[in-house]
C-alpha cells in the first residue's frame, strides 16, 4: 500500500473518530482496515449506541461485503451477539443481502442460531425482507423450516403474516 494511501485510510479513521463500527457502517473499506491494523481487538469492538453491535453485523446489515471478508479474515466472530442476541447473519437476511449471506455461511455461521425472540436468520428473512434469493439459500445450508420462536411462529407464519406470497410457496414446498 503506498503512503498516499495510508495516509487517506487515516484520515477515513480519524472522520470515523477512530470506531470501526462507524466505519464498518459507512462503508469506509480503507478506514476499516487501518483500524484493524493500528488498534488493538478492534474486530470485536461493540457500539455503544445501539444493540451492541459488533462492526461485522454493521457491515453484514449495510451490504458491505468486502468489509464483511475483512473483518473475517481479521478474526471477527462469525457467530457475534447483539444485546439481542442477533448474529451477522440475522442482519444480512432481514435486509435481504444474499451475497453476505454465502460468505458468514461460508465462514461457519450457525444456520439456525436464535435471538431472545428465539427468532433464526430464516424468521428474520421470511418476514422482513422476503427476498426469495435469501430464503433459498439458508434453505441450502439446511435451515429449519419448522422451528418456532418463542411464541410458537414458524419462518413460514412469519411469512404469511406479513404477506410474503412467492417465500410462502417456497416454505410449504420446503416443509
Amino acid at each position: 500500500m503506498s503512503e498516499a494511501q495510508e495516509l487517506a485510510d487515516a484520515e477515513e479513521a480519524a472522520r470515523c473518530g477512530n470506531d470501526i463500527v462507524r466505519a464498518a457502517d459507512r462503508g469506509l473499506l480503507g478506514a476499516v482496515r487501518h483500524l484493524l491494523r493500528t488498534v488493538p481487538g478492534a474486530a470485536a469492538a461493540k457500539d455503544d449506541w445501539g444493540r451492541r453491535r459488533t462492526a461485522l453485523h454493521w457491515a453484514a446489515g449495510e451490504g458491505h461485503g468486502e468489509i464483511c471478508r475483512v473483518l473475517l479474515a481479521a478474526g471477527a466472530e462469525v457467530d457475534a451477539r447483539t444485546d439481542v442476541s442477533g448474529t451477522p447473519l440475522h442482519e444480512a437476511a432481514d435486509k435481504g443481502h444474499g451475497e453476505i449471506c454465502r460468505v458468514l455461511l461460508a465462514a461457519g455461521a450457525q444456520v439456525d442460531a436464535r435471538d431472545d425472540s428465539g427468532e433464526t436468520p430464516l424468521h428474520w428473512a421470511a418476514a422482513e425482507s422476503g427476498q426469495v434469493e435469501v430464503v433459498n439459500l439458508l434453505l441450502e445450508a439446511k435451515a429449519s423450516v419448522t422451528v418456532k420462536d418463542d411464541k410458537g411462529r414458524t419462518p413460514l407464519d412469519h411469512a404469511r403474516t406479513q404477506g410474503k406470497d412467492e417465500v410462502v410457496k417456497i416454505l410449504e414446498s420446503a416443509a
